[in-house]
């Protein structure tokens, strides 16, 4: 069994109990959590589990107030995480959400805009535009560039 990708829930309800585990697994169970790995699942969410799934996959937290940024990494990058295809406009407000917002690190030096179908030849154009006139890396992902990266 590969306990890298044991479900969080069945951590949670096992814990507290006396478990049978193979030696020197103990750990490796403790630090499991399952984040969905197959694109076909991912690509059919919602909104919401969407974002979901891009908090726990970059291990970022949801911010308060919400203010445009959907999660914040440990280390303080900004990320918006969309269902939709984006394009130039999305990316623009992003980057003035993420400056305006209380709890994002300043100045803002990176963040992830991630598309759940993909991004336009213009948000690429602004990504461009961001990182040349700003000193912001604009990285924008989708889920099957992040899975391929996890592989």
């Amino acid at each position: 069994m590969d306990w890298h990708y044991i479900n969080r829930t069945a951590y949670e309800i096992t814990k507290g109990r006396e478990v049978q585990m193979p030696l020197g697994m103990e750990d490796e169970f403790a630090k499991a959590q399952y984040v969905s790995r197959d694109l076909k699942e991912v690509s059919e969410m919602g909104a919401r589990e969407f974002e979901i799934w891009v908090n726990e996959f970059y291990r970022a937290v949801k911010p308060r107030p919400d203010a445009g940024v959907d999660c914040i990494t440990t280390e303080g990058i900004p990320i918006q995480a969309k269902t939709s295809h984006i394009g130039y406009d999305l990316v623009g407000q992003f980057i003035t959400d993420a400056k305006c917002h209380p709890t994002t690190s300043k100045p803002i030096r990176k963040v992830i805009v991630v598309s759940q179908k993909g991004f336009d030849d213009r948000a690429r154009q602004r990504q461009f535009a961001i990182k040349t006139m700003e000193d912001i890396e604009v990285i924008l992902a989708t889920p099957k560039e992040m899975l391929k990266l996890e592989a």
